[in-house]
């Protein structure tokens, strides 16, 4: 797995497509002003979940995920989820306020269906 490690393009591209087998290159967009590489593919069926499609947008020219996007539903119910994650400022600095107890949950307290609960 050690050839796949040299950038997500490089994941997606060869490595992705070994293991999920259909990784496709979708074209070139914007993202945030960068310059991408969009590829789509689908999840694998897991227990509990559903499988759904994933888009991941990678720079052309660093190599960054700059964008992820997927559904995912839980299985034997209408339930479903799609998630976009922006990523960007790769290398500043990052300022991180630790939640007060109050602000907290224990989610493995939580019984939620398809999510481990």
């Amino acid at each position: 797995m050690l050839a796949c490690a040299a950038g997500a393009a490089a994941f997606l591209g060869g490595c992705a497509k070994a293991s999920v087998g259909n990784v496709q290159e979708v074209g070139t967009e914007q993202v945030d002003g960068v310059d991408t590489t969009h590829y789509r593919g689908r999840l694998a069926q897991t227990a509990g979940a559903s499988a759904g499609p994933f888009d991941v947008w990678v720079g052309k020219d660093d190599g960054y995920v700059r964008r992820v996007q997927f559904a995912t539903g839980a299985a034997a119910s209408t339930a479903s989820a799609r998630l976009t994650m922006d990523l960007s400022d790769f290398g500043k600095d990052v300022t991180i306020t630790v939640p007060s107890a109050a602000e907290t949950a224990d989610a493995t307290t939580l019984n939620i269906p398809g999510l481990g609960g």
